[in-house]
């Protein structure tokens, strides 16, 4: 299935990260979101995730990554629908282009 990034948006904010000692420090979280389109449909995916007091986020070169998504043929495991696979989607952009 081919699928297009069609939108790249980030919501930056100030915001408090917590850490495993008694202190956490003020920075900023970008809050990316990626959207998409196949067939017709659009869909959005959030590329960062709060875990624990942590912010993770997934960085990579959209524009890079739009056009070498643009010439894939993902099956159905591989459609980026949410974190997870978003992030494994990128991880293996990275793989294939270095």
């Amino acid at each position: 299935m081919k699928v297009q990034l069609i939108n790249y948006m980030t919501y930056p904010e100030i915001e408090f990260f917590e850490t495993c000692c008694t202190r956490g420090c003020e920075g900023i979280a970008n809050y990316p979101t990626y959207e998409f389109e196949s067939g017709g449909k659009t869909w959005k995916v959030d590329a960062w995730l709060w875990h624990w007091g942590s912010y993770y986020e997934i960085c990579t070169n959209p524009i890079a990554f739009a056009e070498w998504l643009k010439e894939q043929d993902l099956d159905n495991g591989s459609i980026p629908r949410d974190y997870r696979s978003l992030d494994s989607l990128v991880d293996l952009f990275r793989k294939t282009s270095d």
